[in-house]
Formats: structure tokens, sequence, C-alpha cells
């Protein structure tokens, strides 16, 4: 199944060649008003006439055969004249001459555009040099070439000056030796196979074509590598009327058009099934029938023209095609059965239009899908003379794909498509009511842009969906049409105000750059006074007044609130929540200008927590320095965060407070903060009261933090409310001891009451009243010894016990006293022994420790020197090191060698020594980390004179 776009309906109609025109209408494809319209595809090609001297010589003489090449394109004509054009059709005099008899039937150009070979029914080959004749040769032939193709590399010396006819067979022809002519026979075809009539040369690949099929005949390896089979009955389209056209993808991709049918082949490396050696053959990669098109010339277009590597995309197909006469009446069966027929004519159906049936010239640009699928991407058609398939072998394609051009050309006609401009893309758009296409195209292409600008076409898109009721996405546009453009902005405002939908550029419209006139900003204004206050305040918020006029809009807010009341507007009445909506609006424009006292009023009445805002910003805490309970009244944490922190002199704390009397949690509230900022003691008494009555767990940590209240008051305001803790501490604290014990034991709780006198320890009356006391019930008696055994004497303690109380657990408890104070006593006796054994052991050392002998031969283990030089030597009254490991050095030659660099270094590489390096309270016997044979000599006891390298020894010191 083929899958197809449908045909495009945007075309126009034909030209009139005795007009001159150089635009290219394309041909009108109307649609019967019973039918559903079909969507056009975008034309994706610009038609010109090629003008100047082609058109001369078409007028004259009928055009046969065409080939084209970057520097210029060659027309072969029925009179066997070869013309040379430049691109835009000036003729190059110089290179056009008959070189035939009768009708020019093929040409091709080599790769450098030096020498151009034709053929025609005279027999004759000619080839001729554009600006070059050193290779111009005329070649009779004995029956004459349907094709010949030149070799890409012809004008190059020493190439062989190659080129191939095709008539039943294929010769190759080359230059031989002393410039004798060189023939050899290709392919020698039969009387069957028919004519070659195209044949296509890429590189060491030539393609030929007769009626058996496509033939690949590889010049390195001397032999034909692949047939390709046509995909139609030979019977059904003859290639002497519907001639095969080539034209190679790649060096590897061949591209063959025959009749109605498209084959794309390529040529692979393979293994060969039986021999195994890796052999070149041919693989078809797609083969599509376009249905009802008969084909006149193939090329390709470029996917990426960016790059250079670039790989062809799609395939452009020219040719004619023939369109089945409408009949209203046919159902849908009928048209199918009547399309199957089409498929399956016969050669006489083919060449001559059947009563009913019309005929157009198309350019197609089919992308494959897979094998036997394409997509329709443009289907262009062009309304040309003699446009009819008994005509097919007169029209051809030659193109230029690097370049994106292509030339199609007929008996009396020259047609260049090219790309469609950016401009001529959008006007298509416009023209097919594809606005939001035409929108997006100029969006993205606006700098390319030269015939049309994207306001026009974002005028016509607006207008377009303004007229559609699709407000929403046109605003959306407004803003990437108008851009910095401030007159657009406003046209396009006014649009939106006519059909009262103006809101909708709410979130698009700017407010700099560009600004726009404050009557602009006026309307949205007013638009939302009327239809949605809650916008309105939103905008009044967002928006900056100086955009607008605010007297003007303060105005209208007035008014409507007065039509509201009087219910004498048209206008919908308001509702609560929009009457808030506006004095929430109003009052933020009152404070823009300045109307402070309205302002504050209407924050006020609506309790909106704005006004603290307003306030700090403006400095308005004068005008509502007797107005505290309402804004505590609104949020009491805001309040007192403005009231301290940021104009507490303006507002002083005595004002507060007594405002706030009658409101004992605010007002406990801004003390709190107050406090914290370690401000207004003076109201510690006042916070005390307040905590008590509302919030009794601050009650505890502010006794104890605080020092500035009256401890009498405190304490009775906790005596009232019953707060027992908070009474112990107080009493505690002002020095009523004794009470508060009593406190404590009236309540029975012993361990509170050991708590409390532990915390005065040193307070024995305290402790005394303590064990009286608890010498009114048993149980506190036992509780007593217990726990309080390290604090008292357990035996005044039993001693004070009545001798007719019994106590539950005494002999326990009794026990427990016992058994701690001899764990106490044999604690102490043990830490008394280890004492005495460590001075007896020190003691010992120092008595008992070998003294050393020091006699005049004894000499410093570092410099050699005796111990005790001659008293006149520089070291006779030196003091002498003698360490435990048995080195006796003198204390210069220590020095110096502790604070040799090389004696660092190998110190830092042992661990011990080199944490005792770094402890003056121990001195390091240098002598033990120095080898013998490597002592350094340090002469007079100066560091300078240490020449030898200390290496560490590992021995352990002593």
């Amino acid at each position: 199944m083929i899958s197809v776009e449908p045909s495009s309906s945007y075309v126009k109609d034909s030209f009139d060649v005795s007009k001159g025109s150089s635009e290219i209408e394309l041909a009108s494809n109307a649609l019967d008003d019973d039918e559903e319209e079909e969507i056009p595809i975008e034309p994706r090609f610009k038609y010109e006439r090629i003008l100047n001297d082609v058109v001369k010589l078409l007028e004259t003489d009928g055009a046969s055969c065409f080939a084209i090449h970057d520097k210029f394109l060659v027309i072969g004509c029925r009179s066997g004249r070869v013309c040379v054009f430049d691109h835009l059709g000036h003729a190059h005099l110089e290179c056009t001459a008959r070189h035939h008899k009768y009708a020019v039937t093929c040409l091709s150009i080599d790769d450098s555009g030096n020498y151009i070979i034709s053929c025609a029914n005279d027999s004759r080959v000619s080839i001729f040099g554009i600006g070059c004749d050193e290779y111009n040769q005329v070649l009779d032939l004995k029956c004459y070439a349907r094709s010949v193709a030149i070799s890409e590399d012809f004008s190059k010396q020493g190439s062989g000056q190659k080129f191939v006819t095709g008539e039943r067979s294929l010769i190759l022809y080359e230059k031989g030796f002393l410039g004798s002519r060189k023939e050899t026979v290709i392919y020698q075809g039969l009387e069957r196979d028919g004519y070659i009539h195209t044949v296509s040369w890429n590189g060491s690949h030539i393609a030929f074509t007769n009626e058996t099929g496509t033939r690949i005949y590889d010049s390195k390896l001397s032999r034909i590598i692949t047939l390709i089979q046509p995909l139609h009955k030979v019977e059904s389209f003859y290639s002497t009327k519907l001639p095969p056209v080539h034209t190679w993808l790649d060096s590897r991709t061949l591209a063959i058009g025959w009749g109605n049918s498209i084959c794309i082949s390529s040529i692979t490396v393979k293994k060969h099934p039986k021999s195994g050696a890796m052999v070149k053959c041919g693989e078809v990669l797609h083969k599509w029938i376009v249905a009802d098109f008969y084909i006149a010339g193939i090329s390709y277009t470029l996917g990426n023209r960016e790059n250079i590597s670039a790989v062809w995309e799609e395939i452009a197909v020219f040719g004619i095609k023939v369109n089945e006469a409408r009949d209203t009446s046919m159902n849908v069966e009928t048209e199918s059965v009547i399309s199957d027929m089409s498929m399956a004519t016969t050669a006489a159906s083919v060449f001559h239009l059947q009563p009913g049936q019309e005929s157009t010239a198309e350019l197609l640009l089919l992308r494959p899908i897979d094998v036997d699928n394409y997509i329709i991407m443009a289907e262009d058609a062009i309304k040309m003379h003699h446009a009819e398939p008994k005509y097919l072998k007169y029209f051809h394609l030659s193109a230029l794909p690097e370049d994106s051009a292509y030339f199609l050309l007929s008996l009396r006609e020259l047609i260049e498509a090219h790309p469609c401009a950016i401009d001529d893309r959008v006007m298509w758009f416009l023209d097919n009511n594809f606005y939001v296409e035409a929108m997006e195209c100029a969006l993205a292409h606006r700098d390319a842009l030269q015939n049309v600008s994207v306001s026009e076409v974002g005028r016509q898109l607006v207008e377009n969906l303004i007229k559609d009721g699709k407000f929403d996405m046109a605003a959306r546009y407004v803003k990437q049409i108008c851009g910095w453009d401030k007159e657009e902005w406003e046209h396009y405002v006014g649009q939106f105000e006519e059909h009262h939908q103006v809101l909708k550029l709410v979130p698009v419209i700017p407010t700099k750059s560009p600004q726009l006139e404050p009557e602009c900003y006026e309307v949205i204004l007013t638009s939302a006074l009327i239809c949605k206050p809650m916008l309105l305040k939103k905008l009044v918020h967002m928006w900056n007044p100086d955009l607008y006029r605010v007297g003007a809009i303060i105005d209208k807010i007035m008014k409507r609130m007065h039509d509201n009341l009087n219910h004498d507007s048209n206008q919908s009445s308001l509702s609560k929540e929009d009457i808030t909506f506006l004095y929430q609006s109003l009052a933020h424009l009152y404070v823009y200008t300045r109307n402070f006292e309205h302002a504050l009023k209407l924050y006020l009445l609506l309790k909106d927590p704005a006004v603290f805002n307003a306030i700090k910003k403006h400095r308005l805490f004068g005008h509502v320095k007797e107005r505290i309970v309402e804004l505590m009244d609104i949020n009491a944490d805001l309040a007192v965060r403005l009231l301290l922190d940021d104009d507490e002199e303006t507002v002083p704390a005595s004002t507060v407070v007594t405002q706030l009397s009658r409101m004992p949690k605010l007002q406990m509230l801004y003390l709190n903060r107050l406090l914290s900022k370690g401000e207004g003691s003076d109201y510690s008494d006042l916070l005390i009261k307040l905590y008590a009555e509302y919030d009794k767990d601050k009650l505890m940590s502010f006794l104890r933090k605080a020092e500035n209240y009256k401890i009498d008051q405190a304490l009775e305001i906790c005596k009232r409310h019953n707060y027992i803790e908070e009474v112990i501490f107080l009493l505690g604290k002002s020095g009523d001891r004794f009470e508060a014990l009593d406190v404590i034991m009236n309540m029975g709780r012993i361990e509170k009451a050991i708590d409390f006198c532990t915390e005065h320890e040193d307070d024995v009356e305290l402790w005394n009243r303590l064990i009286e006391l608890a010498m009114r019930r048993p149980d506190h008696i036992t509780r007593l010894l217990s726990s309080a055994g390290s604090y008292i004497n357990p035996l005044e303690v039993i001693q004070k016990i009545p001798s007719e109380m019994d106590i539950p657990g005494l002999r326990k408890s009794v026990m427990k006293v016992l058994r701690d104070y001899e764990l106490q006593v044999g604690l102490l006796g043990v830490s008394q022994q280890a004492i005495q054994e460590d001075v007896l052991t020190l003691f010992e050392k120092t008595l008992y420790h070998p003294g050393i002998l020091i006699d005049t031969e004894i000499r410093c283990d570092i410099c050699k020197e005796t111990l005790r030089p001659d008293p006149k030597s520089r070291k006779a009254s030196q003091e002498l090191r003698l360490f435990a490991c048995g080195h006796n050095l003198h204390k210069s030659c220590v020095e110096n060698q502790l604070s040799h660099e090389d004696f660092k270094k190998a110190a830092m590489s042992d661990k011990k020594l080199a944490l005792k390096l770094f402890d003056e309270d121990f001195e390091i016997c240098p002598a033990c980390y120095v080898q013998n044979e490597q002592q350094i000599e340090l002469g007079n006891g100066d560091d300078s004179n240490a020449t030898s390298p200390i290496t560490p020894i590992p021995m352990s010191m002593i």
C-alpha cells in the first residue's frame, strides 16, 4: 500500500507564453463542491521561466534533449543544433553549432565542463570542446546511436578520452596507440533486448538500460556486476515512447525512473555463496509504482546542505500525470475499479488520452518509508504545452542538487525550479489560511524576510484568531509579534478592547521595554474593575502606579462602589468579596498618592496585614500610636515586631502597655518580646502576673533568669495560684529556707526536701531542720538515711529517733549506711596504701641510684675531648650531661648536635624520637643515634664545622 499525501489545491492558472512572463503559475486542480476539500501540500519550489536567448531558440526550433553543468546548460534541438547557454538563458554563440543533420537524441558533459558529446539519428557522434578543441572529434557509425555518455575525466590528458555509445550493444571507445581509436564491446545485445536508450557514467560504473532492464558495468573489473529488471511489463511501456531515465544519488546508488515505476539500487560487496569470495553485486533499496504518472526525468534533494558530505533525502521526479475525469455519480467502489483498470493499461492507451482524461506536467518530491512505500512531500502541477504522455520523450529534467536548482524542459519551454524563499512560504501559508504556520515560519526566519514582515503576518493571524473567538491564543502571539514595538502593542490593545477581551493581554502586556501610553494600562484596569475586582487588586499591587493615572483609577473605583451602593448602574452588583478587593486596591492607591490617613483607615477596617508594610515603609507610626490595639488584632506578631524592631521611640513602651491593658494576652506577648531584647525590666512584676495568669510554663524560667522583680509580690502571686514549685524557689531565693523546707515537708516530698538541702549543703542548720521534720514520719527517716548519708551523720539521725516510734525497714537502712561507710573506709585505705608505695619507690630510686665516676680520661662521646680538659681550654668550665644510657657529653656538644639539620631529619624518621625532640622536659642523648664511624666533627663546639652526615642507629634509649 503506497502512502500518498492528497493532491495539492493551491495551484493557480497557467501562464500565457505570448506574454513573456518569467513567473510560472501552477496549474489549477479544482475540486467538486460535493467532495470534501483536500488538505493542500506546502510547495517546495518556486518556478521561473528561463528567458533571454532560450525563448528565441525554442520559438523557432523545438528542444529534443537536455544536459546541464554547474557552469552552463546545453539544449539539443530538433534541427540538429547543439546550443550552449548560461543558467540565465544567455547564449554562447561561439559554442553553438549544428553538429547533426537530424534531431539530437542525447547529450553528455564531462565533469570539468570542457567537452560535450552528442548523438543523433544521422549515425554521427560529435565531441566538441567549450573553449578548447584538442580532443574534438566526429565519429560516423554504421547505425545511429540512441544514447551516449562521456567519461568524467575526458579532458584529462592520458585518461584515454573514453566515451560510450548505445545502440543494441554498448561500445566503449578510447584513445589507442598513436592516436588510433580502440573499440570495446561492453555488452552485446540481441534483437529481443531492444535498444539502449539511456546511459549514465559515474566513476568506474556505467549504467545502461534496454528493454530487459538496467545493467551496471564495472570498468575496473571489466564485467557487468548486476541486472535490475523493470517493475512493469515491457509491452506496456516501450522505451521508444517512454524512455527510462537515470541519476546517480551517490558513488554507489542509482535511481531509475521508467514509465510509472522508480527503482533505487545500491552497489554492495557480498560473499559469494559458492566460492566464498567477496564480489560486487546490486541490491534493490526501494521499488515504487507512481499511479497515473509517467516519468520524464529523475533527480534528488540533499538532506543537510550545510554538511559537505550531505546524503540524498528525497527523490525528485518530473513527468506527466494523467487525471481521470471526475463523475459525481460514481461511488467509491466504481472509482477503485477504474483505478485498477488503469494500472493494466495497454501501450496504446498510455500514449493517447481517453475521453474525459486530462494530463498535466508535475514535479514530485518522494520521501522513502521502506522498500515499497513512500510519502509525497511536494506535488506541483505545472501548466506546460504538449503535456501529454505521447510527448513524454520531449520532457526532460536536469538538476544541480548541490545548488537546489532543477531545470524542466519541454518542446517550447525551459523552466527553473528552485526552493521557495521564506517570503514565498509565508505567503503560501497565508493564501491557504494557515495563519499559525505562517506566523511560526515568519518568527523562525525573521531576519530572512524581505517582502513581508512579521507584523504584517501577525496582524492577519490575530485578526483571524479574533474572528474565530480564540482570544487566548491571539494574546500569546501578540507578544511574539510586537516584541519591542510600542505602536504595535497599542494597536492590539485597541483591537482587543473593541471585542471586550482586553483582559486576555494581562499575562503578556509589557510594563517596560516598551512602556505603553497610560491609556493602555487604564483600559485594562477599568475592564478588571468591572469584570474581575480580584484581578484589579493583583494588577494594582503588581504594576508600578507610574504606568497609569492613579487619580483617574481612584475616581473610577469610587464611582463603581457608589453605583453599587445606590443600585443605579447597569453593571452587575458586587459581592462582599469583590468589595474587599476594591477597598484593598483603593488603599494601595491612597498610599501611592500619600493620602495616608484614608489608606490606614481602609487597612484597619479590612484588617489587612499590608498595613504593617505601609507603616514601616512610609514611617507612619505617629498615625497609629493610638490604635495599637487594632494593629494587634490584625496580627499580634507583626504588630509587636513593628513596635519593637522598627520604631520603638515613636511609640514608647508605656503607651503600648497602657493601650493593651484590656488585652492581657497581647500585653504579655509584647512584654515578652520587649524583655527578650534586654529592655523593659520595669515591667517584670507585671509580666510575672501575666505569666501566672496565662502562661504558667514560662513562669519558673522567668523567675530563675530575671533579677529585677519584687520577690514578696511574686511570692504572693504564686501562693495565690498555689504554684508550689515557684513558691519554694522564691522562698529559697529570699533567704527564708526554713519556710521553704517546711512547705516541701508539708507536701510530704522528702526527696524534694533532700534536693533543696543539697543545693545549700553548707547550711548545717538547714540539715538539722530537715532531720527534725523527718522525725514526724517513719518513712521519711528511712528515706533520709538511704539518700542523705553522705551529707549528714547517720548516727545523729538514729539518736534523734524516738524510742517508741516503729520504723519499718530501719534495720535495712542502717545496714546500708554501715555498708556505705565501710566502703568509704576501704577506698580511703587503698588510696593511702597506693600513695605510700609510690612515695617509697621514688625515694628508693633517688636514694640508691649508683653514682657515675668522672676522671680525667673520660672523653665526650661526640667531640672526643676529655670531660675535664685543661683549665685554660674553652670547655673547662662547661656543664656536663651524664645520660643513663652511659654516654657522657658536654652541654655544648649536646645542643649543637640536637640543632643540626641532618640530625633533625634523621630524628623525624623515628616516631618515638620525633615526639621526644619536641618535648622541652625531655633531653635526648644524641650519641645513641649517631654511628661511630660517621660522627660529626664539631670542633670547638661550633655547629658551623659540622660536615659529616648524621645517620640514626636502631638502638633503644636507656
